[in-house]
């Protein structure tokens, strides 16, 4: 009769062997410590560099920083009254909304997703949106009021398109004038609304140096409303310009 091994050793030889190998390799890792100092937090792969402790290996810090120094722009800054004397604005539409930034990746985005409407119209024969405007002034005088984005120019925005997220901070400004957000100011209504849309895009700030040219539709448009906002403010065109974006260092 042929005989078999006893199954029930098997597992005992192997634990054995197991134990002996943990033993020795505890020894092992115990030697290499002492040998580069004794304290194992400070062990950072022997030639490998070290990692600072304001970076993170999978690299979100880096991804943060870089986030921190992307291009923007941020309109409807709260403005004083030297604001308004400065920039020649009466009446005082007084400040509605928030700050509205910009910020570059985003704006791309979302102007990628206004160009892919194309000449698409809603029933009202509105455009749902116009992703960029020519500064010339016969495209931008008070006779032909400006379309750009979702919410800038008459009749807009499109049927349907009161939820869009504005394309940037000066189709954010239209649509605060759609909202009628400045009525409470010290002129008539419409000096309020056209003022408002005014200091809206006047009060304005970029970082870092040079941003604004990365908005170069934006700032097209932003040239064009001011000129039909300023005529309606004011009964004239506020030396027919913007106030410049101004630079400014975050926190």
């Amino acid at each position: 009769m042929a005989t078999r091994t006893d199954m029930s050793v098997v597992p005992r030889i192997w634990l054995k062997t197991f134990a002996i190998a943990g033993l020795l390799l505890g020894a092992l890792s115990a030697c290499n410590n002492n040998s580069s100092g004794g304290n194992s937090s400070n062990n950072n792969g022997g030639n490998q560099t070290p990692v600072p402790q304001s970076q993170s290996t999978d690299g979100s810090f880096t991804a943060v920083v870089t986030a921190m120094q992307e291009a923007r722009i941020t309109m409807n800054n709260p403005w004083t009254s030297q604001d308004l004397a400065d920039m020649g604005v009466s009446p005082d539409p007084g400040h509605e909304g928030t700050p509205f930034t910009t910020w570059k990746k985003n704006y791309d985005r979302k102007l990628a997703e206004c160009e892919g409407y194309g000449d698409a119209k809603d029933s009202n024969g509105e455009l749902k949106c116009v992703p960029r405007k020519s500064t010339a002034h016969t495209d931008c005088s008070s006779d032909k009021i400006l379309e750009y984005g979702y919410y800038c120019g008459a009749g807009r925005p499109a049927e349907g398109f009161w939820n869009k997220e504005p394309l940037d901070g000066v189709d954010y400004c239209c649509y605060l004038h759609d909202l009628q957000a400045w009525k409470g100011g010290d002129g008539t209504h419409q000096q309020n609304l056209a003022c408002g849309a005014v200091m809206c895009m006047m009060k304005a700030t970029a970082y870092p140096a040079g941003a604004a040219s990365q908005f170069p539709d934006m700032e097209n448009a932003r040239q064009c409303v001011h000129d039909w906002a300023a005529t309606l403010c004011g009964g004239n065109q506020l030396n027919d310009t913007p106030e410049p974006v101004v630079q400014y260092n975050p926190p």
